[in-house]
Order: C-alpha cells, then sequence, then structure tokens
C-alpha cells in the first residue's frame, strides 16, 4: 500500500514545539499563529491553516519519544508488547523493589520501616477537559493505558458497572465517584504493594468506608487480600484540606500527627501538576534537607527545654497515651483536650435554665431579681473594677490611685456599664505581664542576664499566647528564615510544622499547682504536638536522605537497564546501528546523572551519616534566602 503524504515538518519544529511548551507553557494554537507570523507578518497571502494536521503530527511524534525513551524501540516486538504503565516514567526517589531497594528491606527494623512507606496522594483534574471526545473511534488514543491513564476498555466497564452507585457524586465525566477512584487507585498500587501504603486523599475519611467491600467489584486483578489491605494502607487528609473537616474527623487523618510520613503535606499532586523537570526536582531535595536540618535541630532544643519543666511521671504517661492512641484510634486521644471549659455563656444559660426548672417545680424565688442575674450583675462589677484599678494604677500616683480604688471599691451602689470578659481577661494578662517585667527588670539589676538563662526571659508581646491551637492551627508562625506565614496561611492549617510553644508555658514551676487540672490537661496537649513535631522533623530528614539515596540507586539500576538493551537482533543494520547508538546515549545521561548527584550530594545520603551536613549547608548558604519551603 502506497501513502502520499501532503503535509509535513521538520524535526527540529516539534522538538522546539515540545521544549517551548514545558518550559513557557505555549499552546499548540500560540506557537502555529507565531510560525504562521514568522511566514508572512502582513496578514496577506496566508497559507491554508494547517492546524489540525500540525497537532496530529505533535501527538504522533510525541507518542513516537515515549515509545523510544521506554526503551520499547530496543526490543523485538517492543512497541507490540508493552505492557499497561510502561510507558510513564518512574519516580528514582519513590521506593521500588528490584530497582532502588536493599535486598533486605523488607526485613527492616520496626522503627525504620517508615522510610519504606510509599505515600500516594490522589485527586481529580478537572482542567484536563481535552480528553472529552465525543467517539474514541473518531480520535483514538495513541497508548492509552500504557502511561498514565489506565486502560480504558476494562476502566469503561467497570465505571459503567457502578453507574447507580450512590456513595460518589458522579464518575470523572461530572466529578469524583468512588467507582472512579477506586479502579485508578488499585490500578496504581498493585504492582507496587510495599510495607506500608500512606493515602492522602482530601476525602479519605469517607472514601475509605466500605473500600474492601468495593474492592470485590474490580477486575480480579486488581483484587488484593484484605488482611493485607487493612495491614498495608494509612489514610491522611491533605494538610491544605483538613481544615474543611470536623476535629473528630481531622486529628486521626492529620499528616501533622502521623508517625513516618515525615514532613509530607499531602498536596504534591496538586501542586506538582507541571513539575516535570526530574534533575530540578532532585536539587529541590538539597533545599529541603537543608530546612529539615535546621528545622529538626530547632524543634528538638525546644522539646528538651519543654521536657526540663514536665515531669518524668508525666512524660511517661503522656507517651504511653500517644503510642496507644498510633495504634489504636479508639483510644483517648493525646491531642485533644480531656476536660472542655465552659465558657462564661454557658453557665449562664445553664443557671436559667436551672431556674426555669425549679420555678416549673413550685419553688418560689425569694427575691424579684433571679439568682442567675445578681450574679451576672456581681461579675460585670467586679470586671469593671478590675479595669479601673489597673487604668489608674498605670495613670495615677501611688497615693492618688489608692484613694480612688478605695472609693471605687466601696461604692456599692455604683454599677457600670457591662464589659465583654475579653476586655476582662485582657486587664488580667496586662496586670500579669506588668508585674513579671518589674519583677525581671530587678531580678535582672541583682544578678545579671547570664544567671536568668532561660527559666526568666524577658517578656515580650508576641510571648503572650495561649498554650492551645488547634489541630487546624490558626497562630500566625515564623519559618526558619524568620519570615512570618499570613493569617490567610495559618487559617488553612498550613505551617504548623514550624510553630512553637511560648516558653512560658513551661517555664519552672509551671506544674506545681497540682490542683489545676485543666492546666496539665493544656500542658499534655501542647507537650505532645511538640513532641510530634521533633520526631517528624528528624523523621523528614531520614526520609530526603533516603530518597538521594535511592535516587541515586535508581540512576545505576536504569543505566544497567540500558546497557542490557543493546543487542538488537533486525535485518536493517543501520536500524540496528541507530538502536545501539540510542540505547548508549541514554546509558551515558544516566551515568553521568548519577556522577552529577554524587559528587553534589557526596556522603551526606547515607541515612546514618551526618557528615555532609555542613558541606549542605554552606553549599546552599547563598541560596537560602530564596528558597521558600511548601511545606504544611
Amino acid at each position: 500500500m502506497c501513502y502520499i503524504f501532503l503535509s509535513a515538518c521538520t524535526k527540529w519544529v516539534l522538538e522546539l514545539f515540545l521544549i517551548l511548551t514545558w518550559s513557557s507553557k505555549v499552546s499548540g494554537y500560540e506557537f502555529y499563529t507565531s510560525l504562521e507570523q514568522l511566514t508572512n507578518n502582513t496578514g496577506l497571502n496566508v497559507p491554508k491553516s494547517r492546524y489540525k494536521e500540525f497537532m496530529r503530527m505533535v501527538r504522533q511524534f510525541r507518542h513516537i519519544k515515549l515509545m523510544k525513551q521506554a526503551g520499547r524501540g530496543n526490543i523485538m516486538g517492543g512497541i507490540y508488547e508493552t505492557e499497561p504503565g510502561a510507558l510513564a516514567i518512574k519516580c528514582p526517589a519513590c521506593p521500588q523493589p528490584g530497582m532502588n531497594l536493599p535486598e533486605d528491606w523488607d526485613k527492616v527494623e520496626g522503627s525504620m520501616k517508615f522510610i519504606y512507606y510509599l505515600i500516594i496522594a490522589m485527586d481529580a483534574n478537572f482542567r484536563l477537559k481535552n480528553r472529552n471526545r465525543s467517539f474514541s473511534t473518531a480520535d483514538p488514543g495513541l497508548h492509552t493505558g500504557l502511561a498514565y491513564f489506565v486502560p480504558e476498555k476494562p476502566y469503561v466497564k467497570h465505571i459503567l458497572k457502578n453507574t447507580s452507585q450512590a456513595d460518589g457524586v458522579g464518575d470523572l465525566q461530572k466529578g469524583e465517584r468512588y467507582a472512579n477512584m477506586d479502579f485508578i487507585f488499585f490500578s496504581s498500587i498493585v504492582p507496587l504493594l510495599l510495607l506500608s501504603v500512606v493515602i492522602s486523599y482530601d476525602i479519605t475519611c469517607q472514601w475509605k468506608l466500605n473500600l474492601m467491600k468495593r474492592m470485590n467489584e474490580l477486575p480480579e486483578h486488581l483484587q488484593i487480600l484484605a488482611a493485607v489491605a487493612l495491614a498495608a494502607f494509612i489514610f491522611g487528609i491533605p494538610k491544605f484540606h483538613c481544615p474543611a473537616h470536623e476535629e473528630k474527623c481531622a486529628i486521626p487523618h492529620s499528616l501533622n500527627l502521623m508517625p513516618g510520613v515525615g514532613r509530607t503535606d499531602g498536596e504534591g499532586i496538586e501542586h506538582n501538576w507541571a513539575e516535570m523537570n526530574q534533575v530540578a526536582n532532585r536539587l529541590s531535595l538539597w533545599r529541603k534537607l537543608l530546612n529539615a536540618i535546621k528545622e529538626c535541630g530547632r524543634q528538638q532544643s525546644f522539646l528538651c527545654d519543654f521536657n526540663s519543666a514536665i515531669d518524668d511521671a508525666c512524660q511517661g504517661e503522656w507517651t504511653a497515651m500517644i503510642e496507644a492512641w498510633e495504634c489504636d484510634k479508639s483510644s483517648p486521644n493525646p491531642y485533644i483536650l480531656s476536660r472542655i471549659s465552659l465558657s462564661e455563656a454557658q453557665i449562664r444559660v445553664n443557671l436559667v435554665d436551672n431556674e426555669k426548672i425549679a420555678i416549673s417545680n413550685g419553688h418560689q424565688l425569694p427575691h424579684e431579681m433571679t439568682p442567675s442575674s445578681f450574679i451576672n450583675m456581681g461579675l460585670v462589677l467586679e470586671d469593671a473594677q478590675q479595669r479601673i484599678k489597673f487604668d489608674l494604677a498605670s495613670s495615677l500616683s501611688a497615693n492618688q490611685g489608692s484613694v480612688m480604688i478605695h472609693l471605687i471599691g466601696s461604692a456599692g451602689n455604683y454599677i457600670p456599664n457591662p464589659i465583654s470578659s475579653n476586655t476582662a481577661i485582657s486587664i488580667k494578662i496586662n496586670a500579669a505581664a506588668a508585674k513579671y517585667r518589674v519583677t525581671w527588670s530587678a531580678l535582672l539589676e541583682l544578678v545579671g542576664i547570664s544567671e536568668l538563662g532561660r527559666e526568666f526571659q524577658c517578656l515580650e508581646a508576641k510571648d503572650i499566647v495561649a498554650p492551645i491551637d488547634t489541630v487546624l492551627g490558626v497562630r500566625s508562625t515564623t519559618g526558619i528564615h524568620g519570615r512570618t506565614r499570613s493569617e490567610r496561611d495559618t487559617s488553612r492549617g498550613l505551617g504548623q510544622g514550624y510553630q512553637m510553644t511560648s516558653w512560658i508555658w513551661f517555664a519552672s514551676g509551671i506544674q506545681d499547682d497540682e490542683t489545676d487540672a485543666g492546666l496539665d490537661d493544656m500542658l499534655r496537649v501542647e507537650w505532645a504536638k511538640s513532641r510530634a513535631r521533633a520526631q517528624w522533623w528528624n523523621e523528614e530528614v531520614l526520609l530526603l536522605k533516603e530518597e538521594m539515596q535511592r535516587t541515586q540507586q535508581f540512576l545505576a539500576w536504569h543505566a544497567q537497564q540500558w546497557q542490557s538493551v543493546t543487542e538488537l537482533s533486525h535485518q536493517d543494520a543501520q536500524i540496528v546501528a541507530g538502536a545501539l547508538a540510542y540505547a548508549h546515549r541514554q546509558e551515558a545521561i544516566q551515568r553521568a546523572l548519577l556522577a552529577r548527584f554524587t559528587v553534589l550530594w557526596g556522603t551526606g545520603v547515607d541515612t546514618n551519616n551526618t557528615a555532609g551536613e555542613d558541606e549542605l549547608i554552606k553549599y546552599f548558604a547563598e541560596d537560602e534566602e530564596n528558597f521558600d519551603d511548601d511545606e504544611g
């Protein structure tokens, strides 16, 4: 059969378009229009549009490059025997047995199993509308199911079988339905099922329900043993999405409180859709490691100071509570208050309700004013007196102030305007802060700053904060470079990994009041979060070093793979020579990348070796100001 080609373009133009697509995000239409303007920028004698033909050639060119880069052209029958997912670019840093893991990786001790966790982020991208086609026969895919999308026929069959599914919000043509996500998830996970799989999904709290039951509806090759799945799967909610969930749901699924994930934010699938440059990504590992090393030291030092203020018995009790909750989420949660204090408004409502019940039971009140109204008026009067005392003490002389305070205290018939409880609390806080500052200044004069140490620090306005911040996070935090996160970020639950409790809550003597159970409860929550931050930053350092090591091992493995496909049997000698040259070129690229990263990273990638950390910090010292970690 003879084909007559009426339209063609050079390989250079196709290469240029692909490079511009990744570097400048130029669209096909914009690129083709630019070619027209280069041909004739006057708008006169514009040649007939070949835009559709050009985009068809682009698709074919991409398909050929995918096949070549996956090594399918170096194997006899390789193109026709390509398996699902074989054309997808593998992540060098992700754990992949047989590629970048040691032979005995599955026998690692329990405390280090987390370095082999496979962390998967799930989400739907509703902007990929170009895949919407009226008929696949009119516009077929060239490698559907062989790269990043699942095979179409079994996928569509499964979706049609679950069209009446009620526990989702529609299929991916209309939304996210569990049937869609189940098929995609298990298609991805079955070839890479490791010891544990951390699944980050914004509705994981609902999606995981009945997951094992729905798995039985999948094709047989996507089903795994329920016991294996229950032991392997760990479910989390991405940090950005966590504030949208209720506390009872957010805390058990919080990546901030989950052991084994370091400082993973679970949002990578959203903010890295376009990050395809592997070299740039590997260089960012350096910067992330630099940040993690510094923050780990900061959090470890902070926890050490916190521990010095908490007795050993409490630490042991709280640690046991945390470990029990991590094993069984039905156990008491160490990260929430077990005692919920009633607000002033709630107490007023309770008093009024009790009075109504008493009156309905026939009890007669002795006075026209009810007890709840009398108590409320007394509280208002007391708050007003405290406010006036503080204001007078700061504005009048000592003698004038004492006279005025005496007059105010004896004025029984003086009823001021009500003030809010927040104002009363602020008054007490300001008074206590002023008293501390006076005392601290006196001690400074007597013993000097060296004797005060960390136990008695200079009290600044930023130190006067509540000891409890919710798991969703609303308190502003300061990052490693002194930059304060915006209220917008903190309200979204981001930046909790950098939070530090004010020193006033672990000063010496904070636990002396044995009658204040509420204070101990708050200290336990804050101590547990501080402990989690210190541990997870340490995990982050180990995970990043492990990712660097796995990247090097993957590059060595990949080079070996190209070396093994240099013998191609074909009747055309030029094709054999071309395939051989391409294999040698790809092998050389992998070995060059390996050599580059080995020189750059040195020995600092060993999970048990910290010798390279000083070189790491020195290397990126000049770039540190430009680095802004996107971790939550």
